[in-house]
C-alpha cells in the first residue's frame, strides 16, 4: 500500500483522506476502495494522455 501512495497515482485531496486510515491500520474494504480510486485515477490520466497526443497528431486515428 505504501507504494502506491508513492508511485503518485492518488491524487493529493485522496492521500489527505486515506493516510490518517494508514497509519492506523485500515480494513481490507477500505483498502479495496483505495486500489479501485488509484486505477482509475491512472485510467483517466492515460485517456487524457492518449487524446491529447491524437489531438496534436502524434497518433494516427483509424
Amino acid at each position: 500500500m505504501d507504494e502506491l501512495i508513492k508511485s503518485g497515482a492518488l491524487p493529493e485531496r485522496t492521500r489527505e483522506v486515506f493516510i490518517p486510515y494508514l497509519e492506523r491500520g485500515m480494513s481490507t474494504v477500505t483498502k479495496d476502495a483505495l486500489m479501485v480510486a488509484a486505477a482509475a485515477n491512472v485510467s483517466i490520466a492515460v485517456e487524457h494522455i492518449v487524446l491529447q497526443a491524437v489531438e496534436i497528431g502524434l497518433v494516427p486515428v483509424g
